[in-house]
């Protein structure tokens, strides 16, 4: 990982959409790739799994490139979900956004281990029920050529701690971690990541952010409390190589609403401080 090198991204999550007007902007302020992460109605409102090649030569049309999908999330689609035929309609609905990416050269994808609440009853099955999914998932995937990547998840979400998370990824072969900056409450991202590091689990990408530890913020890193020295030495030992993605909220609460300019000038100094 060095600093010359390393890409600069941006998660679409910052505008829920995509159009050329944004694809221009995110161009004009010099990003080198784009994470397509949307709502589930806005996937399915612009027939990603059938247009995918659509929106590829839309975005061939600026100097960005796709970099990861992030599967949407919600209770219609979870894959740890006790309700037998929401777990299959989400599993067959990811299959069919998988193989639509892999079409326009997406080699990572990014998913929720499950969606919230989990209770405590319910936990042990539900991990159960999620790895079942994950195995065909990753299947799928792997003949594809194309890595998924379990982000670490806040709150009652199932992969909460480092511990879980490995226990879900467990015996799973070519699967990964997405680390989200943002997300761990219930140990910091430091141990978490040493966790990670201690079992020889790969990160395929990342969401860079800031917060309080309390909850997830989604502000720009330096406005919060992360270590960003330890987390991005602790990333170079892993040998992440993956760009600098950042998954910013435009509206993070308490906060003035944000710019992509802001975040681009955030990203530069981010890159030549800590990397």
């Amino acid at each position: 990982m060095k600093n010359n090198s390393i890409e600069k991204g941006i998660s679409l999550k910052f505008f829920g959409q995509i159009s050329t007007e944004i694809l221009k902007e995110i161009e004009q302020n010099n990003f080198d790739c784009i994470e397509l992460s949307f709502p589930l109605n806005y996937f399915k409102e612009i027939d990603f799994i059938h247009q995918s090649e659509k929106y590829k030569k839309m975005i061939d049309n600026y100097n960005i490139k796709i970099w990861s999908i992030h599967l949407p999330y919600g209770e219609e689609v979870d894959i740890s979900s006790l309700n037998r035929k929401i777990r299959k309609n989400a599993v067959k609905f990811y299959i069919e956004l998988i193989q639509s990416a892999s079409k326009i050269g997406i080699k990572t994808i990014v998913l929720h281990p499950s969606y919230e609440p989990v209770l405590d009853i319910n936990r042990e099955k539900q991990i159960k029920n999620c790895r079942k999914s994950l195995k065909i998932l990753n299947y799928i995937a792997n003949k594809l050529g194309m890595k998924i990547a379990v982000e670490n998840m806040p709150r009652s979400v199932l992969g909460n701690t480092s511990k879980e998370l490995i226990s879900i990824l467990k015996n799973i072969k070519n699967i990964g971690i997405c680390f989200d900056s943002n997300h761990s409450l219930k140990e910091d991202n430091i141990e978490f990541l040493k966790n990670i590091l201690k079992n020889k689990i790969p990160i395929y990408t990342v969401h860079l952010s800031d917060y309080d530890f309390m909850e997830e913020r989604h502000i720009l890193p330096g406005y919060g409390i992360n270590d960003w020295k330890e987390i991005i030495n602790l990333l170079k030992i892993m040998n992440y190589n993956g760009p600098m993605m950042y998954e910013i909220n435009q509206n993070p609460l308490g906060k003035e609403k944000v710019t992509l300019k802001q975040i681009r000038e955030n990203q530069e100094k981010f890159i030549s401080e800590n990397i």
